[in-house]
């Protein structure tokens, strides 16, 4: 069917939490189910509602998974748009197909069907059989774009966006053998999405309703449908269903009959019928349904949306994402804020305080309280007594409702960037640790538009803009109700925006932006990071943070950078564990090390490895054993930073003298090692451990 890839035994140093609930394809068997999401492959038991996710981190090529398929030897594939095919074998292992191991002639993979021993992959330009691409000039389609391939019987059928074509298998070479069907035969629309035989005709998804065929040509029968967007048709002895844009139908005496009570979600996805005959849907964001008589819904667990556009680490360890931003690709907006705590997800919507949405960045308090920002709407504020608090230009001495970054200083002062249309009077609202008393700063040019904020180890206050290429720094020990000239300072960084200000244990202040980093030290630029004088993955910077030994962390829009304390940089992408490559906010874990990363598919966390004040007790290596051509490094988690790590031979012969927690699997001379057995000591001023490895090359 197709060549056979290594096999994957993939060992990460990222786990992901995704949301499974943007389904694409439901693929039901006999005592589970699997979805094909944008959030992975979600292994479904229905007995007793256990969820099993596959990511990229355990051998998917993307995240987001459009359709699966099984032979009939038991492989599960699963299709990824424009990522390539994943195989899941028996056995459990994965295997990668990436659009090059295919020889597609195509960008884009749009379906799958297997047919005996031959699959078939439809695609943006045709379709692949038995290794040949055919494609509108030597077949019979009419359009290359094919949305869906069925067979019944001796046929194989094609909904493309240019009608309905179908062909005998035998016949699928001839050309001429094939027959056509569009609009000018009746469909009711060329863009066909579904294809399924019920009562003996042939019916047909469209995005302009269904279309259903009368042996010559095709009838519309629309009436009743709560959307003409309709995106699955399904049948099962007798009973006709379609999933629409606006939720389900059942065909019943000549008109569609909507069945959607119960259904919170409508925008439907998939569909299929179990062995019991109980009608399943997949639902763009609200998960799996099985109508039995009434809708239950099955929702996996994970954050409200992949669009994660910050994270707040809080003191009870509990880990807080916003999720809207306007330009958010998901078209069901959240307005909601997520909560991981102890292996559990929250989800807090507008049910919770009112209308409030667009919520940007997010911030805690000295007293454990969560601010998050909502632009147009003001601030929102948990407390650990568990309730919401709104604060508004109405109700309270807040300047303006477009509240974008916040900070909170040691006293506990909080600011508030506040952006004002037309630009006037833009600035930062300060509500003091007495929580009563507001004040305003702003000035001209330099309180314009601030997306980003700071404070270094002298109490200034340093501002980055969204709209000017002006870095301010304030000097809040003068004053912070009203600073005079004297207090201000400024520098241009010549690039628009600034992202992110980070002030490292050197008061050296970190400037991303939308070209590279500057770095500052004293007002002096020190240096700066691009993509022309660095291993930087990306110019455009989106957030930096500074883990517990010093060394600098680095989201940008082609993935992670770290840039440890020696000098020594490492890159970190999709291939090895991000949920995406487009980053967008950072944050540390200080009572554990762990390392959250959001993106704009999903959250992660990255396990460095580095613990805070540990006993050797805790420290161990993983993966172990360590394959060298599968794993980047094998770490020594829970080490201190100032930790001597050692790798001898059995024998007893130097090998590697570690500096940091890491080792790729190589000499003092660069040399890789051969398979064997090692020896590793681990040593503080306190104390002493030993351990053995395994290497595998």
């Amino acid at each position: 069917m197709l060549a056979m890839l290594m096999l994957l035994n993939v060992a990460s140093l990222f786990t992901t939490y995704l949301n499974s609930n943007y389904v694409y394809d439901l693929h039901i068997e006999e005592m589970e189910m699997f979805w094909a999401t944008t959030g992975g492959v979600v292994r479904f038991k229905v007995a007793d509602s256990t969820y099993i996710k596959y990511d990229n981190t355990d051998g998917l090529i993307s995240n987001f998974v459009t359709d699966i398929e099984k032979d009939e030897t038991g492989n599960r594939f699963f299709s990824h748009w424009t990522s390539g095919l994943t195989q899941l074998t028996q056995e459990g292992a994965f295997i990668r197909f990436h659009m090059s191991d295919l020889g597609l002639q195509a960008d884009t993979i749009t379906c799958l069907l297997i047919d005996e021993d031959k699959m078939i992959i439809g695609t943006n330009a045709g379709f692949s059989f038995d290794g040949i691409f055919l494609d509108a000039g030597n077949s019979g389609l009419t359009n290359a774009r094919i949305n869906v391939m069925k067979r019944f019987g001796d046929t194989l059928w094609f909904g493309t966006n240019g009608g309905v074509d179908k062909v005998h298998i035998d016949r699928l070479f001839a050309a001429d053998e094939w027959s056509s069907y569009t609009v000018a035969e009746g469909l009711p629309s060329n863009k066909v999405l579904d294809i399924s035989p019920s009562s003996g005709r042939m019916w047909a998804a469209t995005d302009g309703g269904v279309g259903r065929f009368n042996g010559v040509n095709w009838d519309v029968v629309n009436q009743g449908l709560p959307s003409e967007i309709v995106r699955r048709i399904a049948s099962r002895a007798g009973a006709l269903y379609v999933g629409t844009d606006s939720g389900v139908a059942e065909w019943v005496l000549d008109r569609w009959e909507p069945r959607n009570e119960g259904l919170a979600v409508t925008e439907i996805r998939a569909m299929a019928f179990d062995s019991d005959g109980s009608l399943w849907v997949g639902t763009y964001g609200g998960g799996i349904a099985r109508l039995n008589g009434v809708w239950r819904v099955y929702r996996s667990p994970g954050p409200r949306s992949n669009f994660i556009n910050d994270v707040l680490i809080d003191r009870d360890g509990g880990v807080w994402c916003t999720h809207f931003e306007p330009w958010n690709p998901e078209s069901i907006k959240p307005y909601a804020l997520s909560r991981f705590q102890q292996g559990q997800w929250t989800a807090y919507g507008r049910e919770d305080f009112g209308d409030m949405g667009n919520f940007r960045f997010s911030a805690v308090d000295r007293g454990g309280n969560r601010w998050f920002t909502c632009y147009g709407y003001g601030l929102l504020e948990y407390t650990n007594a568990d309730s919401f608090r709104i604060y508004n230009d109405s109700n309270s001495g807040l300047r303006g409702n477009n509240t974008s970054f916040p900070l909170v200083d040691k006293y506990n002062n909080r600011f508030f960037s506040v952006y004002v249309a037309g630009g006037i009077g833009e600035g930062i609202s300060i509500l003091s640790s007495d929580d009563s008393t507001w004040s305003f700063i702003s000035r001209d040019n330099y309180t314009k538009a601030i997306w980003a904020m700071a404070l270094d180890s002298t109490y200034g206050l340093w501002l980055g803009s969204e709209m000017t290429p002006i870095i301010a720094r304030i000097d809040l020990s003068i004053s912070l109700v009203d600073p005079p000239d004297e207090a201000w300072w400024t520098y241009s960084s010549g690039a628009i925006p600034t992202y992110a200000i980070s002030v490292d244990r050197d008061n050296c202040v970190w400037i991303g932006t939308s070209n590279g980093i500057r770095v500052l030290k004293d007002t002096i630029l020190e240096r700066s990071y691009t993509t022309r004088n660095s291993p930087l993955l990306s110019d455009e910077v989106m957030d930096i943070e500074f883990d517990l030994e010093g060394s600098a962390i680095i989201a940008t829009r082609d993935g992670l950078n770290i840039l440890h304390i020696n000098g020594v940089w490492e890159a970190y992408r999709t291939q090895d564990g991000l949920p995406s490559n487009q980053l967008r906010a950072l944050a540390l874990n200080r009572s554990t090390g762990d390392l959250w990363i959001g993106s704009d598919r999903g959250l992660c966390r990255y396990d460095s490895g580095i613990f805070p004040d540990p006993t050797l007790r805790e420290c161990y290596t993983f993966p172990n054993p360590f394959i060298i051509s599968q794993h980047n490094y094998v770490v020594f988690h829970n080490t201190a930073g100032n930790a001597t790590i050692r790798i001898y031979t059995l024998s007893g012969s130097p090998v590697r003298e570690l500096m940091g927690n890491r080792w790729d699997g190589r000499d003092q001379h660069g040399q890789e090692v051969s398979s064997g057995i090692y020896v590793y000591t681990v040593n503080t001023e306190a104390e002493k451990k030993a351990g053995k490895l395994a290497v595998i090359k």
